[in-house]
């Protein structure tokens, strides 16, 4: 993915952190259905301008 850094543009985002639902069996962060636990947050850094993106995905 490029930079989504108006001013850098041209650097390649890198992903450094992902946070799942269930990080530790039986631990719920942010949904306590298993069946809807699919969201992951992930945490990428521009490998140009150190610009971070933070998106979230379902799996």
């Amino acid at each position: 993915m490029d930079c989504k850094n108006p001013i850098c543009g041209k650097g390649n985002m890198n992903v450094f952190g992902v946070i799942f639902n269930s990080p530790v069996a039986g631990v719920r962060l942010w949904d306590p259905d298993d069946d809807l636990s699919d969201v992951e947050i992930i945490y990428q850094i521009c490998d140009q301008c150190s610009s971070i993106h933070v998106c979230n995905r379902c799996t």
